[in-house]
């Protein structure tokens, strides 16, 4: 598939040396991928950049030594069908804010409340992992 055999888990700044195919910098996962890797002193370096999480996987399906930082979740049934690879990124851990937020009240409530989460620095949820070609 283009990759030489990775361990289970996979360091940040060993991800970050494979052929990436990411989103562009206006998708919120970059942002995060950015941070991380900024919080880290590392470069961050793709291949290629793609908005569509559908089009990465593709990519990455096709081998040519592609490799991409995503949640599981997004790849799971790929994983599952025996198209990709996944690997979890560890040191550091590498996970994605979550946050569910409905109307109790008003709009302008689930506003506020929306305000507070983005701004508490709360990343917890989604953990990101490095998928190739299987």
């Amino acid at each position: 598939a283009g990759h030489a055999p990775l361990p289970e888990t996979v360091s940040f700044r060993d991800a970050l040396r494979l052929r990436l195919v990411l989103p562009t910098r206006q998708h919120g996962l970059r942002g995060i991928l950015d941070s991380f890797a900024s919080g880290e002193g590392l470069d961050l370096v793709c291949a290629h950049e793609v908005d569509s999480i559908a089009a990465i996987v593709r990519l990455v399906e096709r081998g040519n030594g592609l490799a991409t930082l995503l949640p599981r979740i997004a790849v799971r049934n790929r994983i599952g069908a025996g198209a990709l690879h996944a690997h979890r990124v560890v040191r550091p851990a590498l996970t994605r804010q979550v946050a569910r937020i409905r109307t109790l009240s008003s709009p302008s409530a689930a506003s506020s409340t929306a305000t507070r989460l983005s701004s508490s620095g709360w990343h917890r949820g989604i953990s990101v992992w490095v998928c190739f070609a299987a």
